[in-house]
């Protein structure tokens, strides 16, 4: 089982996130970003599907969202399954 970390905001919030640990951290390759709102004619729902359809049922996937009950954090909300742990802002 393999670990994966999402960061995932409306708009770009979690690619500078990501570029801020990778300064600190360098290259992260278990760390993946979801940003919702950038383009207008992209779904969240299925922003949020092949993102998770990514990684294999086994793997823990931990997402971090920018906002409580926000709709990227109740997106994934939806998909929770027993390998998603999901914590509030960051």
């Amino acid at each position: 089982m393999k670990r994966h970390y999402i960061f995932a905001s409306h708009g770009s919030f979690a690619n500078g996130l990501l570029n801020s640990v990778e300064l600190i951290l360098g290259k992260q390759p278990d760390i993946h970003t979801l940003c919702a709102y950038v383009e207008e004619e992209v779904d969240l729902t299925q922003q949020v599907e092949a993102l998770v359809a990514r990684f294999p049922a086994q793997d823990e996937l931990i997402v971090i969202t920018d906002i409580f009950a926000g709709s990227v954090n109740n997106e994934f909300v939806r998909f929770y399954l027993a390998h998603i742990s999901i914590y509030y802002p960051v």
